[in-house]
């Protein structure tokens, strides 16, 4: 009976395939992080309220892992009990 048989053996694999892409220029990082400062659209909620915080986190990503964990210590040794984590247990 198929019933019985578990969805993963009767679920069909499909690997993923990413098209190569090139980097986006500089002049193109400048252009979208200008942009999402003007990303005022009159949005109540998220990140379309806070385009300021929005244009942080686009270049928090754009940062090298180690400047982030560099960047973290920083606040963590400014900031000690600033909660890092996202959790509202203090």
């Amino acid at each position: 009976m198929a019933g019985s048989e578990a969805l993963a053996d009767r679920v069909t694999g499909h690997k993923a395939v990413y098209e190569q892409k090139e980097p986006y220029t500089d002049k193109e990082v400048e252009l979208i992080l200008a942009e999402a400062l003007r990303h005022t659209t009159g949005g109540r909620h998220e990140y379309s309220s806070q385009p300021a915080t929005f244009r942080l986190l686009l270049e928090l990503m754009l940062l090298p892992d180690c400047a982030l964990v560099t960047l973290f210590s920083t606040i963590r040794q400014k900031y000690p009990k600033a909660n890092t984590c996202g959790s509202t247990r203090t």
